[in-house]
């Protein structure tokens, strides 16, 4: 009962759908512990739309509605929180003044040059993509995107309690051998993807967090939720350009 409760929490809190029951407090701190649950649900619906939209229009105007889909889902959060993160993190000299810029909600030049380079980079990623992967590649994407949140969360702390409209789906005491449950869907791409590079975008997916955090503990000992978006947004453009790599479309 407690993960149905935590994953509709996590509809709540990461999707525009509405939810017409009440549920505990509790039940939103582990909201984020279901993100990669979310990812397949969320990814299954860019597959779906992806391969209907293809019949009836151009496979660019396909794959646009494809792309668009999770930011009009979430009503933007995870680029709002990279545009965010590019402006902090390249615009502030201190920890201080990169969290400060972070909770600006005006949008700067970095915010726009990091949502035109990773949005744009993606669709043309997709485009070059071999037409009878491209579905996969985004069904792929977004499970590891939506994943890379739990070993951030279970490794650095959060930044920034008061008054963060994140605050409040962020798990307590989540460290150690916790970390490993809530990414049991992960083991569910070895349907999606039975061979060796399966193991490709794993190493992706390993390496990212690992540059992610380093970059994360040297710049503010720690995260916010807009970290956390811009995490999901580079996650998920870096596996487009090895689905890119991977499966070239052919001339």
């Amino acid at each position: 009962m407690k993960a149905i409760q935590s994953f509709l929490a996590a509809i709540v809190c990461f999707t525009r759908i509405p939810i017409p029951w009440t549920l505990p407090a509790d039940a939103f701190t582990r909201a984020s512990l279901q993100l990669p649950l979310l990812g397949w649900c969320i990814g299954g619906l860019q597959y779906g739309i992806f391969l209907l939209a293809s019949r009836v229009m151009s496979v660019e105007l396909a794959l646009f509605w494809a792309l668009i889909f999770p930011c009009l889902l979430s009503g933007g959060m995870h680029e709002d929180g990279l545009a965010d993160f590019a402006d902090g993190m390249l615009g502030g000299q201190t920890a201080s003044r990169r969290l400060e810029i972070m909770k600006d909600p005006r949008v700067g030049s970095y915010g726009v040059l990091a949502l035109i380079l990773v949005l744009g980079g993606s669709f043309l990623a997709l485009k070059e993509t071999a037409l009878n992967q491209k579905a996969t590649a985004l069904l792929l994407s977004t499970i590891l995107s939506r994943s890379i949140v739990i070993p951030l969360l279970g490794s650095l702390p959060y930044l920034n309690h008061a008054g963060s409209r994140s605050e409040g789906f962020i798990p307590q005491s989540f460290r150690g051998w916790r970390v490993l449950l809530p990414l049991w869907p992960l083991l569910l791409t070895a349907w999606l993807l039975p061979d060796a590079r399966l193991v490709l975008f794993f190493l992706v997916f390993i390496l990212i967090f690992v540059a992610i955090r380093y970059y994360l503990q040297k710049k503010l000992e720690g995260l916010t939720g807009d970290c956390l978006g811009a995490a999901i947004k580079l996650t998920e453009f870096s596996c487009f350009m090895l689905s890119c790599i991977l499966w070239q479309r052919s001339a």
